[in-house]
């Protein structure tokens, strides 16, 4: 604590009387800032301060964190707004701690330590002062003597008395040092004296992170003098208490903070050291770890040679805190050592047993600095290896002397106590001074070698040693007693530490001093007493959740299993703790992956007892086997794995279903150990270091082949791990061999193994640690009503959907007060509203217009259908964002979910429509419509997905595509709009605004009302309503600027440059992606984190850190929402966003006012972080979460022609820039539609032709199979085209021209390219029908650029007359002739296809609500016909045959068209005067025979049936004549080159020579050839529709147009919208009605075997539907024909009967 922090507390002295130490004390035992808990020490605050002011920690923060999480909030404010004056350059008083940096400089640059010097103790005292050390104050002389030998190794510190002036005075002196002058040094200081290289040395045992900010000190010290550098500004950093790990993290901004009057050379001289010491190749060493106290050597304990230990030494410390004393043992002769070793611990453990001091003498360790070796390192004494025992303690001296063994040494020892101690203190002795204990030495160089350290501890417990004083016989001590002439004496110890003899004066002294020493151990014992053993379940926290109860960020789990002891998999019992109950916490848990080493684990083990078959994927070694699989494959099944919601379950060694037997541990070394890397390998690449956690649980000793796979988890998670085992038995070989195989150190084992908790602790602590969802169970009603429960496996699978179980109810574990005011809280600060929140009654407004929309949805649920030909109805809420309609949509499903299954999609993906189809059948016959809420979703997958469940239900129903019949689903469409002016006008929708109704206000001022009052009568556990952001924007009615004036004040109290930086991040990609995303957290861990989190220490124990998640600031969490998706799923997943739209544009733009940026460098912000470098799991939804921003469209009246994102980009900060980034993120993700992105805004924006081709084909190449990606290429083209002939100002020339061809050929080349891959029989695509759209238009445009150079009556010559070629246009190549010349036959293909498709395909249901350009554009099509007509069309002149004929083909188009659906649109129109124009111009064309006679007859045909269906009868037609053009055209339709089918010769030949009875009067076929025109028809039909082939449920459907009526031939074909009545009709009523029976022609008929065919006649006739009634099959029915396209269908097929 420094002079200005002491300064503020001192300042406040009497407000701190307020505070009891007792509330306070466990927040800083927590923080690490006390070691201890207990409150016995500190009966007042003021005692308590006087003990952390010494503390280096910095104290100060962590003191005012306390006072403000127990209640002393104003006291802690007080302290904050103190005004201090202290100066931070000027050493306090009362403070001694602070002036050992100085002293510690003086001592080591004006003393040095020599052999049989001498100096005393007052002369470098006067030294001190002399130098202003002691300028203020001083130091007392125990202080200055144990400080004296922190610094100088060798030392002695003895008392001695002389005379001066004829009085003997008692001085205290220091042996073996002296003072150094300035013109001579000692011969021997250079040996005995530590240099700054030795002081540097020794400072590197630690890592600099570890440093205290005295060790930083003295680490810098030497380097600034070494550079000439001023070292006055390390005393600010260390009373500022700079420690090495702070330093670590500084920037040049921070020095400059801390260091405000340094000049610049010593800042920039410190930031290099910052930089310096940050390189791993300056990371100093690690420390080896002492064995603790008086605890047995196990498998663990062991030192390896050459590291360094710490050898300080504190003599005044607490009696129970060991005293630790360092020998090295010099090379001589076996028999010595023994004896040497015996005769330093005698006096020593003498020493400990008087002085009532625990004390652990080592030897093997050096205690000082030499040429050999350093201070501290570890050396060992070379033993031979032997079994040892204790032995007779009389045992003859030369048994005790011969090879150096472990026997030797304890044997010597104990002959050594044995002789120097009293008979009636041997017992105390026995039992205080332990047995020798011999911890193995491991050189790398030589790991065979047999060296050893030898330890002997002392426990002088009061309750042995009582009050008894123990002497020691000199007789074996020589040098003792020679030295004082004694037989025996007593032992001491001295001020450093080490044993003393006392003498006669001194030995009085001890007498007296002796009750107090023995007072003092008892006290220090009964504070031991206090301090519990290492608490397992606080250890297991630490490592698993960060030392919470429960898990407050997102880990991903890999857990690991050992084989079971075989007697626990034969048999199983309620007593054993390996049973199904103890085990649940592996389910519980939800691991990412089981790896599992029991070779019977598929059938004795823990995964047959879970029987988690249904939730788990299994993988085995072979999976990952390259032999058997390729690396793709492997890939892919990765990618698969990372979205799977099950837990994969690998096993290592054997897996029986499949055969794959056990291996020993080499064979699995050599065959399978690469598999399980590449396993561990590819899921930690999908998961991420970061934030995995390994779980290792060690169940038997069996684990050598767990052994060999270990090494690779922890080579590769060093930092992530942590072992569980029920005794140290089972844990001992697998820590043993971790150990000797380097892999490990001590001390890891010793923080990360959990030994001793049993599987049910562990099972409760981790259940408890996992929050509870809120429901268990899901019950769905049925068609009865009665509620059945859905199986948990169900649930997982059905993971695209949110089920609402019809009793739903919270957990019963919860709290559920304390769960009620969580969730409303929540709900009110934003988050979306939760089932729970309609549970709690009044947490939720009833908006006025819920009766209307549940009006709507009830209507929707009980109708047919209501005239659309769809099971699936849609009921759509149209709203304005935050306006609450996903409450009031989930309000709907909560009223009906008794009487409806209900779900809310949660996401739309190509399993979806399963989902919901599965939901629907669920144990159920003959269920009830479904209810799904679709919240804000893509449109394209919107309309994808509804016509997916189009298609499920009828084929639930097996009905027929045109009949109306019951409900499939309703689906409740939530769709964002941000203006809604013509939704509201319609009486289909239910729109919701930013207004709200009086009685909505009311509600608002009601609640505001309870919340204010809730909050004053209890603060503590409510928040205050200020901070429920969207329901206070919800009651001031949306104004714009409160919402603007509350986001800024919260937004600006976020200070920390991270959560700033969270914060723009997630409002930035909540604001621009459409459908509003959650992200997950593990998604921002690069961009967040400069480097990855390390381990803590808390409490002495490993602690895990915390996720950035779990440790957000209050402020920014007031605007984030932080929820875990665990609803469903096996895992923990926790994603991060702002509230709503509204609030992340209000938090958007006050982070960019704040950080002076603009919106593109937030995008390639993100775009140059490192978390798109390494794809992990969640890589990809970010990925789909940038690529929504860019490209998704913006629907309202029209679709936008870019995302939001793109076109206010362009606006704000120009089209340039816009694209730049579009090709930042294309150069991300490499997504084709991105490119296809590009290609459209150089087209449109730019109009940079190059570039926009460029990415145009980048974006097909990389799909070559998709017809959009083609279409833009083509697109390109056609737009240089029409903007260069557009531009009026450019000159027309030949190479103008001929320019403009070459793009028109390019255009037309990839629009046939389209057709041809909309002719293959692919699936994956529906046909694109604009390719010929844009044929059309490129064949206009380049005959308008030619008009302009040629004149008309030359160009229309020109491309009609095969030879023709006008002197203009004489300059063009052969090929651009040819090209040009055909382009009348590609125009009239294109025609023919488009009125194809319109006229003979139909599609279900339309269920996009906005309008979009539609293929089937009448107008635009009816102008295209009109432009190129006057090209291609005949001049009104004076001609013969062939050309009149021409003319008047030219002529019929003119007045409308000659193809079936022209001649309908004709009617439709009620243009009867063209059509009778147009018959008339075809029959005149057929007196003649002509090349064109088979277009003349199709319009011929055409037109009189379109006449005859008004009963318009042309006066020179008869029945015969149109049967005879009717076999005309089928066969010249034989003769045609081959191409694309023409149907329409088919349809008129089938529909007029269906066999009547007035027919058969008439000239019509036989049966025979009626059959095989059928089937040819039916052949044509599916030729030209290849992707129609084997999908009888399809989008696109065949028309039936025709239906044979009543009448007599040639008016008795009826049109389909002749059928009055039929809308809104039951599917067993539409048939039957009497209205139907006049107008249509009833025949019979017999129904085939399988309901699908009638007999009738000779031949059979498709039924329009599949007859389910059996009781009809083979039997007489009665049925209507309709023609279709495909051919005759049967439709209202009854029984004769």
């Amino acid at each position: 604590m420094n002079v200005q922090e002491w300064e503020c507390l001192q300042r406040n002295y009497q407000r701190l009387g307020e505070v009891e130490p007792g509330d306070i004390i466990p927040h800083l035992f927590q923080c690490g800032v006390l070691d201890s808990p207990s409150e016995k020490n500190y009966k007042t605050v003021y005692r308590l301060l006087e003990d952390l002011k010494k503390n280096t920690f910095p104290v100060f923060q962590y003191f005012l964190e306390a006072l403000e999480g127990n209640g002393y909030d104003a006291v802690a404010k007080e302290i904050k707004s103190t005004v201090v004056s202290a100066d931070l350059r000027v050493k306090p008083r009362g403070d001694p701690d602070l002036l050992e940096p100085d002293a510690r400089k003086v001592l080591l640059s004006r003393f040095v330590v020599q052999k049989a010097a001498k100096i005393s103790l007052d002369e470098i005292r006067e030294e001190l002062k002399q130098n202003n050390v002691f300028r203020d104050f001083s130091w007392k002389t125990e202080k200055l003597k144990d400080f004296l030998q922190s610094v100088f190794n060798g030392i002695e510190i003895t008392h001695m008395r002389h005379r001066e002036g004829g009085t003997r005075v008692r001085r205290t002196m220091v042996k073996n040092l002296c003072k150094v002058t300035d013109d001579e040094k000692p011969a021997e200081a250079t040996a005995l004296h530590p240099t700054m290289e030795q002081i540097e040395d020794f400072q590197q045992i630690k890592k600099v992170g570890d440093l205290s900010p005295v060790e930083l000190k003295e680490l810098l010290l030497p380097r600034m003098k070494e550079k000439g550098l001023p070292t006055e500004d390390l005393d600010i950093l260390e009373q500022s208490c700079i420690s090495g790990d702070v330093f670590l993290s500084l920037d040049e901004k921070d020095i400059q903070e801390i260091l405000p009057n340094a000049t610049f050379g010593i800042r920039r001289f410190l930031f290099r050291q910052v930089k310096q010491l940050s390189e791993p190749s300056v990371i100093l060493e690690n420390m080896e770890n002492l064995r603790e106290f008086d605890v047995p050597v196990s498998h663990l304990t062991v030192y390896r040679k050459g590291l360094c230990c710490d050898v300080s030494n504190f003599a005044r410390d607490k009696t129970t805190r060991p005293l630790k004393l360092f020998y090295t043992i010099e090379e001589s002769s076996n028999c010595e050592i023994p004896n040497l070793i015996a005769s330093e611990v005698v006096p020593f453990a003498s020493a400990c047993l008087n002085q009532r001091r625990n004390g652990t003498i080592f030897f093997g360790i050096n205690n000082t600095y030499t040429d050999l070796h350093k201070l501290g390192e570890i050396v060992g004494i070379s033993l031979v290896k032997e079994e040892f025992s204790t032995n007779n303690p009389k045992e003859s001296g030369a048994s005790r002397k011969g090879n150096l063994t472990k026997q030797a040494i304890q044997n010597e020892l104990n002959y050594y106590i044995q002789q120097s101690f009293l008979p009636s203190h041997l017992e105390i002795i026995k039992h205080t001074v332990r047995d020798a204990k011999f911890i193995p030495v491991i050189a790398k160089e030589n790991p065979m070698s047999n060296l050893y350290v030898v330890e002997v501890d002392v426990n002088a417990s009061s309750e042995l040693l009582k009050k008894e004083k123990i002497p020691t016989i000199l007789k074996l001590l020589p040098i003792h007693g020679k030295k004082s002439k004694m037989k025996d004496g007593i032992f001491t110890l001295s001020s450093d530490g080490k044993p003393r003899l006392l003498d006669a004066g001194a030995r009085q002294n001890f007498e007296r001093d002796h009750p107090g020493i023995v007072a003092q151990r008892e006290q220090d014992e009964v504070d031991d007493h206090g301090q519990s053993h290492v608490n397992l379940r606080m250890k297991f926290l630490n490592l698993f959740t960060g030392g919470d109860e429960s898990i407050t960020d997102m880990m991903f789990y890999f857990l690991v299993l050992s084989p079971q002891a075989e007697n626990l998999s034969k048999e199983r019992s309620e007593s054993n703790s390996l049973n199904i109950e103890n085990l649940q916490f592996i389910k519980c848990l939800g691991p990412e992956i089981v790896f599992d080493f029991d070779p019977q684990g598929s059938e004795r083990g823990i995964y047959s007892m879970l029987k988690t078959a249904e939730t788990t994927r299994v993988l085995t070694t072979d999976n990952f086997d390259e032999s058997k699989h390729s690396s793709e494959e492997i890939k892919e099944q990765g990618n698969s794995l990372a979205i799977e919601n099950k837990i994969t379950w690998f096993f290592c060694n054997g897996y029986a279903p499949m055969d794959i037997l056990p291996l020993s541990p080499v064979d699995w070394i050599k065959k399978r150990k690469y598999c399980f890397q590449e396993c561990l390998r590819l899921f930690i690449s999908t998961f991420g270091k970061n934030r995995v956690t390994v779980l290792i649980c060690l169940m038997s000793k069996d684990c050598d082949i767990l052994i060999d796979a270990s090494g690779e988890i922890l080579a590769k998670l060093s930092d992530n791990w942590m072992v569980l085992a029920e005794s140290e038995d089972v844990a001992k070989n697998w820590q043993r061999q971790m150990l000797h195989r380097n892999w490990v150190e001590e001390q890891d084992l010793y923080d990360r193994c959990v030994i001793g908790m049993p599987w049910a602790d562990v099972n409760n602590t981790i259940q408890q640690a996992k929050k509870p969802t809120p429901s268990d169970i899901c019950y769905i009603p049925t068609s009865n009503g009665v509620l059945i429960e859905v199986k948990e496996k169900k649930i997982k699978d059905w993971c695209h959907i949110d089920v609402l179980s019809a009793e739903f109810k919270p957990h019963e574990d919860i709290d559920y007060e304390m769960f009620s005011k969580n969730i409303e809280e929540k709900f009110y600060r934003g988050e979306q509203a939760q089932w729970a929140n309609f549970y709690f009654e009044r947490q939720v407004l009833v908006r006025d217009k819920h009766e209307r929309l549940l009006h709507l949805v009830k209507e929707a649920l009980k109708s047919p259908g209501r005239g659309k030909r769809n099971k699936v109805v849609t009921v759509n809420l149209i709203h304005q964002p935050m306006a609450g309609a996903t409450t009031s949509a989930k309000q709907v499903l909560w009223v009906l979910r008794k009487l409806y299954r209900c779900c809310v999609v949660k996401t739309i993906s190509e399993h979806t429509a399963q989902n919901l189809n599965e939901l629907h059948k669920y144990n159920e016959k003959n269920p009830k419509p479904l209810l799904i809420l679709i919240d804000n979703e893509d449109e394209d997958k919107l309309a994808q997905l509804l016509n997916d469940l189009e298609d499920q239900g009828q084929k639930t129903r097996n009905f027929d595509i045109d009949d109306t019949y019951e409900v499939y689903c309703v689906a409740i469409i939530c769709r964002r709009r941000t203006s809604i002016g013509k939704y509201s006008r319609s009486n289909k929708d239910v729109c919701l605004v930013h207004e709200l109704s009086r009685n909505e206000l009311q509600w608002f001022k009601e609640k505001d009302l309870y919340l204010n009052q809730r909050f004053e009568e209890d603060k503590i556990s409510f928040t205050n309503p200020k901070f429920l952001i969207a329901f206070n924007i919800m009651k001031k009615r949306f104004d714009s600027v409160y919402i603007e004036k509350t986001l800024s004040m919260f937004t600006d109290s976020v200070v920390e440059e991270r959560e700033v930086k969270l914060l723009k991040i997630v409002s930035f990609l909540n604001l621009y992606d459409p459908f509003f995303t959650k992200i997950s957290v593990s998604c921002l861990d690069d961009l967040l984190l400069d480097k990855e989190q390390k381990w803590g220490t808390k409490k002495t124990l490993l602690i895990r850190n915390q996720k950035w998640e779990a440790c957000l600031s209050p402020e920014v969490k007031v605007l984030l929402n932080l929820s875990s998706e665990n609803c469903n799923s096996k895992m923990n997943r926790t994603t991060v966003c702002i509230f709503n739209k509204v609030i992340a544009q209000g938090v958007f733009n006050r982070i960019m006012e704040r950080t002076h940026q603009k919106v593109s460098e937030v995008l390639l912000e993100l775009l140059d972080s490192s978390m798109f470098v390494q794809k992990k799991h969640d890589t990809e939804s970010l990925i789909s979460i940038v690529n929504n921003i860019v490209k998704t469209r913006l629907v309202g009246r029209i679709k936008s022609k870019f995302s939001q994102f793109v076109m206010d980009l362009s606006s704000s900060e120009g089209p340039r820039t816009a694209v730049n980034v579009l090709e930042q993120v294309f150069e991300m993700n490499n997504d084709p539609f991105t490119a296809q992105l590009i290609a459209r805004f150089y087209m449109i924006e730019l109009k940079s032709w190059d570039d926009a081709e460029f990415y145009a084909e980048r974006a097909r190449s990389k799909v070559p199979t998709n017809t959009y990606l083609w279409d833009t290429n083509a697109q390109v083209y056609q737009c240089q085209l029409q903007d260069e002939i557009s531009d009026t100002t450019k000159s027309v020339t030949r190479n103008v021209i001929q320019h403009w061809i070459s793009l028109s050929i390019k255009s037309l080349d990839i629009f046939r390219k389209i057709e041809e891959i909309n002719d293959q029989k692919c699936e994956e695509y529906e046909p694109l029908l604009s390719c010929y759209f844009g044929e059309l238009r490129a064949i206009e445009l380049i005959l308008q650029g030619i008009s302009n150079f040629s004149s008309s009556s030359s160009l229309h010559k020109f491309l009609v007359e095969p030879d023709f070629i006008p002197e203009e246009l004489a300059f063009l190549t052969h090929e651009e002739r040819t090209y040009l010349k055909s382009l009348q036959a590609i125009s009239d293909e294109a025609f023919t296809r488009l009125n194809d498709e319109s006229v003979q395909m139909k599609k279900t249901v339309d269920f996009t609500l906005d309008t979009h350009n539609s293929d089937y554009d009448h107008r635009a099509l009816g102008k295209l016909s009109s432009s190129l007509e006057n090209f291609f069309g005949q001049n009104n002149i004076a001609m013969k045959s062939p050309e009149k004929e021409f003319y008047n083909y030219s002529l019929a188009k003119k007045h409308g068209g000659t193809h079936l659906n022209e001649l309908l649109n004709l009617r439709e129109k009620k243009t009867f005067f063209g059509l009778n124009k147009i018959y008339e111009l075809m029959r005149e064309n057929l007196k003649h025979e002509t090349a064109d006679r088979f277009n003349y007859l199709l319009g011929a045909v055409g037109s009189c049936t379109v006449l005859l269906l008004e009963n318009m009868c042309p006066p020179d037609l008869d029945f015969n004549t149109l049967l005879s053009w009717c076999q005309s055209l089928v066969e010249s339709n034989k003769k045609r080159p081959r191409g694309r089918c023409y149907l329409e010769p088919y349809l008129y030949y089938i529909m007029y020579n269906f066999p009547t009875e007035e027919r058969k009067k008439l000239n019509i076929c036989s049966s025979c050839e009626l059959k095989s025109i059928i089937k040819a028809g039916t052949e044509a039909f599916m030729a030209n529709n290849p992707n129609y082939a084997g999908r009888r449920f399809r989008k696109r459907r065949v028309t039936t147009m025709f239906f044979l009526g009543t009448k007599s031939p040639l008016h008795d074909i009826v049109h389909q919208d002749m059928l009055k009545g039929m809308e809104n009709q039951p599917i067993e009523d539409k048939w039957s009605l009497p209205e139907l029976a006049e107008t249509l022609r009833q025949l019979r008929g017999t129904l085939l075997e399988g309901g699908d065919k009638v007999r009738f006649s000779s031949f059979e006739i498709q039924t329009a539907y599949r007859i389910e009634n059996t009781s009809m099959w083979q039997k007489p029915v009665n049925f209507y024909v309709g023609f279709s396209w495909a051919g005759p269908l049967a439709y209202g097929v009854k029984s004769s009967d």
